[in-house]
């Protein structure tokens, strides 16, 4: 269980990255959008300031439990599903079954809290 985010806490949250989600760079809202855990709960994430991010509810229900790296690729993923015309459960086939999941650039999907700790 996570708990309570006090709202001092999201407010500090939001302010890091200057209320936009810190995956897509929408503007998001403290009042109604919620504090992403960076590193999810099930995986020993907590709730510092440090492991926890502005997200609007697109990017939160998308990345769910998944660590950055595997969030990151599953937007790529995503992306090429859709260039492709694959669905996702031909994808994970070829993911599970082929070594496709290594010709996925990765390092060219930044996420907007990386780019903008880069303009500082």
């Amino acid at each position: 269980m996570s708990g309570k985010i006090s709202f001092t806490k999201r407010k500090r949250v939001y302010a890091k990255t200057n209320s936009r989600c810190g995956y897509c760079g929408i503007e998001v809202s403290v009042y109604e959008d919620p504090v992403d855990h960076i590193v999810p709960f099930s995986i020993g994430g907590n709730n510092s300031d440090e492991n926890l991010m502005a997200s609007c509810h697109p990017c939160n229900a998308s990345k769910g439990n998944r660590s950055l790296e595997e969030f990151r690729l599953w937007l790529v993923w995503r992306d090429f599903c859709r260039e492709k015309k694959f669905s996702v459960y031909q994808i994970s086939w070829l993911v599970q079954n082929t070594n496709i999941a290594e010709q996925f650039p990765r390092e060219n999907l930044t996420f907007y809290f990386e780019e903008a700790a880069c303009e500082h």
